[in-house]
């Protein structure tokens, strides 16, 4: 009978123990401390024809993989027009925790753009799934004629 306890206890110790490193896991998992820190561009006045340089660090603090990043340029007043919208493939899971996003865009007609309007740049970063750990940073901008 005494035999039969002893084996119960180990196994309920062995699940709390399992138990206890899953939440252990889980929380680990759950601090990313992500940020989206935006180098450019900045919220000064753009000209059509002008190159937009885009720049931007996706990081996370506690060291954690950046696993999923997404880059929007859109119209400040109809959020649906959408001009850039990059990367392809939003999981990147770059293990070292830092990823640098850099592209350059033409500010014209072909590419979107029109003059007399503000835009939004907004550059997201979230965990394995969206909304999990999801920060968001924005820059704005307007684009005059040439």
């Amino acid at each position: 009978m005494k035999f039969k306890h002893i084996i119960i206890l180990t196994l309920a110790f062995i699940s709390f123990s399992a138990c206890e490193k899953d939440n252990t896991i889980e929380e680990k998992e759950e601090s990313f401390e992500y940020h989206a820190h935006i180098h450019s561009p900045d919220n000064e006045t753009k000209k059509m024809g002008q190159e937009l340089s885009i720049d931007i660090t996706f990081e996370s603090h506690s060291g954690m993989p950046v696993h999923h990043i997404n880059v929007t340029i859109y119209e400040k007043n109809d959020e649906s027009v959408i001009i850039y919208n990059q990367p392809d493939e939003a999981h990147v899971h770059e293990e070292d925790g830092n990823l640098d996003f850099t592209d350059t865009i033409l500010l014209s007609e072909e590419n979107g753009f029109s003059a007399h309007t503000d835009y939004i740049l907004k550059a997201k970063v979230w965990a394995h799934e969206a909304g999990l750990e999801e920060v968001e940073e924005t820059v704005a901008f307007h684009v005059h004629p040439e």
